[in-house]
C-alpha cells in the first residue's frame, strides 16, 4: 500500500470505521461515511466561498504587500495576454509579478521599488522625482468601489 495511504487507513482501522479481518472495501460502516460527507461538504463550500470573497482577497493583497520586503529596480513591464491582460513588472533580482494597475500606471522601467517587511508604503524612485503610494490607501479604495457596487 502506499505511504500517502498508510495513515488514512491505519486512522479508518483505530476509529473503527474500518475492520481489520475483514476485506477494507466490504467492511467499511456506511454510517460513519454518510456523518462525514456532509461536514467535508461544509467545510469544501465555506472554502470556496471565502476564496472567491472580493472583500477577503482585497484583505489578503493588502496583507502580503505589508509584509512583502524589496529593494529592486524595474527591468520591465507589460500586460500579460494569457492572464486577461493583467499588468506585470519584472524586476532585476526576483521573477515577474502581477500588479494593481493604479500601481503599474505610477511605474517606468528603470524606477526603483524599495518597501519595508511591516510597512505599507511603497517607494517608487524616478530620476527626478520620488512617488510614495500607501497600500492601505489603494486596499480602502477599491474596498469601497467593491461595496458600492454590491449595493447596485
Amino acid at each position: 500500500m502506499p505511504f500517502c495511504l498508510i495513515l488514512p487507513y491505519n486512522f479508518l482501522i483505530q476509529m473503527n470505521f474500518l475492520n481489520k479481518d475483514e476485506d477494507e472495501f466490504e467492511a467499511f460502516n456506511l454510517k460513519y461515511l454518510i456523518l462525514l460527507v456532509p461536514f467535508a461538504l461544509f467545510f469544501l463550500i465555506r472554502e470556496v466561498a471565502e476564496s472567491s470573497n472580493l472583500y477577503e482577497q482585497n484583505k489578503i493583497w493588502l496583507n502580503e504587500k505589508i509584509t512583502s520586503e524589496y529593494k529592486d529596480v524595474v527591468t520591465g513591464k507589460g500586460l500579460d495576454k494569457n492572464n486577461r491582460n493583467n499588468p506585470y513588472l519584472k524586476r532585476a533580482k526576483s521573477s515577474p509579478y502581477f500588479e494593481k494597475e493604479i500601481i503599474w500606471n505610477k511605474i517606468d522601467i528603470g524606477d526603483s521599488l524599495i518597501k519595508i517587511k511591516g510597512d505599507s508604503i511603497l517607494k517608487i524612485i524616478k530620476r527626478n522625482k520620488t512617488i510614495y503610494i500607501d497600500f492601505k490607501d489603494i486596499y480602502s479604495k477599491t474596498d469601497s468601489i467593491l461595496r458600492v457596487e454590491a449595493k447596485n
